[in-house]
């Protein structure tokens, strides 16, 4: 990502979240998803937000939210960096059988669940 896309891991996330989201999310939530501080994320949205690829916008009715979302360029930007890393993680998964990739997802669910516990 970072050779092809110029772009780091955070900044991937941050993207694929947004991509999830129809409508965007506002910081507190993005925030929360990623399980990272508010500051971690607002530093890695900045630089988004000056490469053109997320917006932030007012949220009516409260002053002191924002919200992000991907802007166009974002969208193409990121569905191009998804479809190479897609290729990539089938790649390093591709000799791990369907029965392990199973009980691999179900137990990194768990440590997910555990460490968002943690964190509240």
């Amino acid at each position: 990502m970072r050779v092809s896309y110029d772009q780091t891991l955070p900044r991937f996330e941050i993207l694929a979240m947004l991509e999830r989201s129809e409508n965007g999310l506002r910081m507190s939530a993005l925030s929360e998803k990623l399980m990272v501080s508010n500051g971690n994320v607002t530093g890695i949205v900045e630089r988004l937000v000056q490469d053109g690829l997320v917006e932030r916008l007012p949220v009516p009715g409260d002053k002191r939210a924002t919200l992000v979302r991907l802007t166009h360029k974002g969208e193409a930007v990121f569905a191009d960096m998804a479809d190479v890393h897609e290729r990539w993680v089938n790649g390093l998964l591709r000799t791990i059988s369907e029965e392990d990739a199973s009980l691999l997802i179900e137990r990194l669910t768990e440590i997910r669940k555990q460490n968002a516990s943690t964190q509240r």
